[in-house]
């Protein structure tokens, strides 16, 4: 590849760097590495810049990188933008991208049920475009986390940030973690380079904002099974989440919801969803959202999928985030998406199973186990036959409380 002008990637702020580059007349490769911390990762940083040049065939250019503490994955997603950019590149050769020789498939998870219940309480949302906030997040461990590739970046920095994303679903420490990709929206320019990055750096989930038509899923499901055929991935593999954020989305939510077997949750999102209803949040009960939430409960119920309640803003306000949690718990969310790690902790307790539903959910498998143990159909605890479903919820309970 060929520098052609002057190009800058990055930012100048904690874990993450800024990288300049721009045309050599020598034809020769400079690399200036500038670092608080030189003397003891100078060289590493310049071995990952050089094998990064490398591997996209940079033979000649002047680079100057300013290291604040950045990840070698950050450190590979600068370098890589910055001689996009200084290329003028838009087709991505995504094995020279690749920061791994090989990212091995992972195994798919089982269909979701009474036994094999994924948890799915905290969605924290990660900005794609911040290498601080990538580098880390796995350590407050949510359920899920979502690399958000839509309303936290910049259209400057989309190309940018797609990098980022696609680095960091390849570190191990986010293999434990179920990992998400929010992509921009169907009717922007940027959704199906998004899918790339998400789906060849192997997230888990692809959330889908603004979605207000069956359609749009079916249209996503085709290019996921697209790109998954490309790069090796078993069809299948990809699960898709949609987001409810308008009053149209919220009356087709049940055709949403069943568009695709792919489908593993859906979300609402309270703030555009008001804004379209002509209204704004309150406190209490907030009876402005009680319609969506109950339309997008039902609707994810239908194919037996997993429903999000709306992010709670105000991340200072803990007695205001609790009651909205008791409001989600209480009508069946299986939890809410979150914006800051603060809020993880405070969510899984507020889900966690009393003391008493604890006591009542082990003597319920006891007796189930008893009854087996016998060859007997029927259930029964306390004089009282014991319903299938009775039993399911124990063993939900029992994975809440070892969860939380």
């Amino acid at each position: 590849m060929k520098v052609v002008k002057e190009a800058v990637a990055g930012a100048l702020e904690h874990s993450d760097l800024l990288v300049k580059i721009a045309p050599s007349d020598k034809g020769t490769l400079d690399i200036v590495i500038k670092s608080t911390v030189i003397k003891l990762f100078g060289k590493q940083i310049k071995n990952v810049v050089t094998d990064t040049l490398d591997k996209l065939s940079v033979s000649s250019g002047s680079i100057v990188v300013e290291d604040k503490g950045a990840l070698d994955f950050v450190i590979r997603a600068r370098v890589q933008a910055a001689v996009l950019r200084a290329c003028e590149c838009q087709e991505l050769d995504w094995g020279k991208l690749s920061g791994v020789a090989s990212t091995p498939a992972r195994a798919v998870p089982p269909s979701p049920g009474p036994k094999t219940m994924k948890l799915r309480r905290s969605m924290l949302f990660v900005p794609g475009a911040n290498g601080g906030m990538l580098s880390n997040s796995f350590v407050y461990k949510p359920d899920s986390v979502m690399f958000d590739l839509e309303d936290a970046v910049a259209p400057s920095e989309k190309d940018s940030a797609r990098l980022l994303v696609y680095q960091v679903l390849q570190l191990p420490a986010y293999h434990d973690i179920e990992t998400v990709v929010r992509v921009n929206g169907i009717e922007t320019e940027f959704w199906q380079k998004d899918l790339e990055a998400a789906i060849r750096g192997r997230a888990d989930i692809v959330r889908l904002p603004k979605t207000e038509y069956a359609q749009q899923v079916h249209e996503l499901e085709a290019h996921v099974a697209r790109i998954e055929t490309a790069c090796g991935r078993p069809l299948g593999e990809t699960k898709l989440m949609a987001a409810i954020e308008s009053a149209s989305g919220v009356v087709n939510a049940v055709a949403i919801a069943s568009a695709s077997p792919r489908m593993t949750a859906i979300a609402i999102a309270g703030f555009d969803y008001l804004v379209d209803m002509h209204t704004t949040r309150s406190d209490g009960w907030e009876p402005e959202l009680f319609y969506a939430r109950a339309a997008v409960l039902h609707a994810a119920r239908v194919p037996h999928i997993d429903a999000f309640d709306v992010v709670y803003g105000n991340v200072k306000d803990d007695e205001g985030f609790l009651r909205e949690v008791d409001i989600a718990k209480g009508l069946g969310f299986n939890g809410k998406s979150l914006i800051h790690p603060h809020q993880i902790e405070l969510l899984h307790k507020a889900y966690a199973p009393t003391d008493k539903q604890l006591d009542h959910a082990k003597r319920v498998l006891a007796a189930a186990e008893k009854a087996h143990r016998k060859g007997l159909g029927v259930v029964s605890l306390d004089g009282k036959m014991v319903d299938p479903p009775v039993i399911d919820e124990a063993e939900m309970i029992l994975q809440m409380a070892a969860a939380a």
